[in-house]
C-alpha cells in the first residue's frame, strides 16, 4: 500500500532550523540549491522533468543532488555574530514542486510522489482515548504517544527518549494550543473534532515521512485535508528548539485550517510566503519570547532595497519585523487575528492594507512610520536589532546621484535609503531633486519619505514627499543640523495591491543646502542636463537619465541606462 497522493495544490512549509552541535546544519543551503534548479529550468538548460526531481530531491534527498546544484550551506549565525540558527522556508519551492507534477512525465511524477509521502496508509480504526481516532489518511508505524489532541509517531530506526517524547506532547498541549487557539481565540485545528494532530518523526524508519534537511514541515492529507507536522529528529534533542520549531509549525496549521474552511485563502497566495512566514515566525516569538527572530532580520538588514513581499531564501522569515510592528505598534495580537480571521482579497497585501483601511490608516503612512521604527530600532527587542544598511551616506554638498547600481535598485515597498548628515553647511535647508525611472505598473508610484531623527533623542518625525509623474520634483526639508542631527531618506516605489518581488526601478537624485538650491541656468527645466551645477546647453537630454540616447547632454554611450 502507499499513501494517497498529494494534492496539486498541497503546500508544505518547512523550516530549516541549525542548532548548535548540528555541525551538518549548514553542510547544505536548500535555499540556493533551489534558485540554482529553478533558473536554469528558466533558461530551459533542464527539462519539466529535471526541473521537478531536482527540486524534489533538494528538499527531501539531497544526496542524490547532482554536484552543480548541492550549494554548502549558509550560517547566518556566523554572519550576524548573534545567534546559532539559521532559518529557510522552502515553501516557494515546495508550491513549484506540486504545480510541476502536473506537467511532468507519469513516471517521474510516481517517483516523486514516493519521496513526498513513502509510507502505508493505517486505515479506518476505531477512537482512542478522547474520542478522537486516527486519520485514516495517516502513516502506520509501530511507535504513538497520544496527548488529548496529537498523536506523536515514530518508526523504529528512531531511538526515542520518551522523555522528550512526552515534553513535546506537553509543549503542545499546554502551551502551543493553549496560547494559539485558546488565547488567540484562533478556531480549532481542521478535522480535531473527529483525528487527533498527527506529528511525525521524520526519517525514523518503517515508511514515515522523510525530511532531507534539519527542520520541519507542515502539510495536509489530501483524503481529507487535515494538516500534519514532521519534524527532522535531530530537532528533539533541545527543548528550545522543539518549542520554538512547535510553535511556528503549529501556526501553520491554523493558516491551513483557515483556507481549508474558506475563511481565506492567504495559505495558498503563491506571493504571500512573505506573510505566511512571517507570521508564523511572530508567533514562535510570542509564544516562546527567546530572541531566535531576531536572527532572521539580518537577512532584510543586509538587503533593505528587496521588498517587502520578498519571498527568496530566507527573506520570508525576515518579514517577521513587518509582523512584530503590526504586533507591536498597531494593534496588538488582535491586529493579526483579524487580518488572518478576515477576507479582504486574495492575497496577504491585500490583506494587511484592508485591516488598515478599515482602521483609518493610509498604506503610505503606515509603511513609512514602520520604516522609521526599524532606522531607528524602535521596538521592544531593538537594541539586539541590526542595523539596516543605508544606500549611500551624504554629508557633503552639492550630491548628485544620476543612477543606482543595479543591485541596489529599489523594489516595491522596500526599506532603500540614504543616510545625510549635517557636515560642514550652516543651512538646515536640504533641498532635494528627484527623478525616478518611468513605472508603468498599474498602482504602484514613486513616494519619498525624509525621516528625520531629533537631536536631542525622542521620535522621529517623518515627513512624506510624492514626486510628480514624468517629470523632475523639488523639495526642501528644514532643520538638518539644528533641530534634526541626521535624516533618513526613504526613496521606493510604493503600493498596496502589487505584490511583484522582482520588479526594481532606477532614479536620479541631487541635494543641496541652503536658499538657492538648483540656481537659475543650472537644471532649471526637466529637458536639460541631469547633474548639479553643469549649466544648459541646446541638446536636451531627453529624460532624467544620463547616457540614454545619442543625443542627450552626457555622452554617446547609452550603457548601464536602467531606463
Amino acid at each position: 500500500m502507499k499513501l494517497a497522493r498529494p494534492l496539486v495544490m498541497l503546500i508544505a512549509l518547512l523550516l530549516l532550523l541549525g542548532m548548535s552541535g548540528l555541525a551538518h546544519a549548514f553542510d547544505y543551503d536548500a535555499a540556493a540549491s533551489l534558485e540554482k534548479i529553478e533558473a536554469d529550468q528558466s533558461a530551459r538548460n533542464i527539462s519539466l522533468d529535471e526541473a521537478a526531481l531536482y527540486t524534489a530531491e533538494a528538499l527531501m534527498d539531497p544526496a542524490q543532488l547532482p554536484a552543480r546544484y548541492h550549494v554548502a550551506g549558509r550560517n547566518l549565525a556566523k554572519e550576524s555574530g548573534v545567534a546559532p540558527a539559521a532559518p529557510f522556508c522552502g515553501t516557494p519551492a515546495m508550491l513549484r514542486l506540486h504545480e510541476l507534477l502536473d506537467q511532468v512525465s507519469p513516471a517521474t511524477r510516481e517517483r516523486i510522489e514516493k519521496m513526498l509521502l513513502p509510507g502505508k496508509p493505517r486505515g479506518e480504526a476505531d477512537a482512542a482515548k478522547s474520542g478522537l481516532a486516527d486519520n485514516p489518511n495517516g502513516v502506520a508505524l509501530p511507535n504513538v504517544y497520544y496527548t488529548d489532541r496529537f498523536a506523536i509517531r515514530w518508526g523504529d530506526d528512531y531511538n526515542a527518549d520518551m522523555g522528550m517524547i512526552e515534553f513535546w506532547g506537553d509543549i503542545l498541549e499546554n502551551e502551543v494550543w493553549a496560547t494559539e487557539v485558546v488565547s488567540w481565540d484562533y478556531p480549532n485545528v481542521y478535522l480535531t473534532d473527529q483525528y487527533y494532530i498527527d506529528m511525525y518523526v521524520g526519517n525514523s524508519g518503517d515508511g514515515a515521512p522523510t525530511i532531507g534537511f534539519s527542520g520541519a514541515y507542515t502539510t495536509i492529507y489530501e483524503g481529507s485535508y487535515q494538516p500534519y507536522i514532521v519534524f527532522y529528529p535531530d530537532l528533539l534533542y533541545s527543548e528550545e528548539v522543539t518549542q520554538e520549531v512547535s510553535a511556528h509549525e503549529f501556526f501553520h496549521t491554523i493558516q491551513f485550517t483557515l483556507g481549508m474552511t474558506g475563511v481565506n485563502y492567504y495559505i495558498f497566495d503563491y506571493d504571500g510566503t512573505w506573510f505566511v512566514e512571517g507570521s508564523a515566525t511572530w508567533a514562535e516569538s510570542i509564544v516562546y519570547p527567546t530572541d531566535s527572530y531576531i536572527y532572521y532580520i539580518y537577512d532584510w538588514a543586509d538587503n533593505p532595497s528587496q521588498a517587502l513581499t520578498g519571498d527568496s531564501g530566507y527573506a520570508p522569515y525576515a518579514r517577521v519585523i513587518w509582523t512584530r510592528y503590526l504586533y507591536e505598534k498597531i494593534d496588538g495580537l488582535e491586529t493579526l487575528h483579524n487580518i488572518w480571521t478576515s477576507s479582504r482579497g486574495t492575497s496577504c497585501l491585500f490583506g494587511n492594507a484592508g485591516y488598515l483601511a478599515s482602521i483609518d490608516k493610509a498604506w503610505d503612512e503606515t509603511f513609512f512610520d514602520f520604516a522609521a521604527r526599524v532606522l531607528v530600532q524602535d521596538f521592544q527587542d531593538g537594541d539586539r536589532f541590526p542595523s539596516f544598511d543605508s544606500f549611500r551616506t551624504v554629508s557633503t554638498f552639492p550630491y548628485s546621484q544620476d543612477s543606482v547600481d543595479a543591485s541596489s535598485r529599489p523594489h516595491i515597498n522596500s526599506l532603500h535609503n540614504l543616510l545625510v548628515r549635517p557636515g560642514d553647511a550652516a543651512s538646515p535647508k536640504l533641498n532635494i531633486r528627484f527623478k525616478g525611472e518611468d513605472i508603468t505598473l498599474s498602482g504602484v508610484e514613486w513616494i519619498l519619505a525624509a525621516i528625520k531623527i531629533p537631536a536631542g533623542g525622542g521620535e522621529p518625525v517623518v515627513e512624506l514627499l510624492k514626486p510628480g509623474k514624468g517629470a523632475k520634483s523639488d523639495f526642501t526639508v528644514t532643520g538638518l543640523g539644528t533641530d534634526y542631527d541626521k535624516i533618513y531618506l526613504v526613496v521606493t516605489p510604493l503600493s498596496n495591491t502589487e505584490d511583484n518581488n522582482n520588479a526594481n526601478w532606477d532614479y536620479l537624485l541631487q541635494m543641496t543646502r541652503g536658499d538657492d538650491p538648483f540656481p537659475a541656468g543650472d537644471d532649471d527645466d526637466t529637458a536639460d542636463d541631469d547633474t548639479v551645477g553643469n549649466p544648459d546647453d541646446d541638446n536636451a537630454d531627453d529624460d532624467a537619465f544620463g547616457d540614454d540616447d545619442s543625443g542627450d547632454d552626457d555622452d554617446d554611450d547609452d550603457s548601464g541606462c536602467g531606463c
